[in-house]
């Protein structure tokens, strides 16, 4: 373990991993990158939603209070 200045986390090492897995273009960032996109849309399309009101019965307290909390979110 390689401790990092300033912060709490330490850094280790595998002589397994492949060289290239620590390059800036290597096929670590768009895997990374990817994942990230994907989770993104997941949650717009999640809280778009939760927050529309076509679909919702808003004479109840728990239902209006949910739609709310949704369009805080965003």
């Amino acid at each position: 373990m390689v401790p990092l200045r300033g912060s709490p986390y330490s850094a280790s090492f595998s002589a397994a991993s492949k060289p290239d897995s620590n390059h800036l273009a290597g096929p670590s960032l768009p895997r990374y990158v990817t994942k990230v996109i994907e989770e993104t849309g997941r949650w717009m399309k999640e809280t778009t939603n939760a927050a529309k009101t076509s679909d919702k019965d808003l004479s109840e307290i728990k239902t209006l209070i949910a739609v709310v909390d949704s369009v805080k979110q965003v």
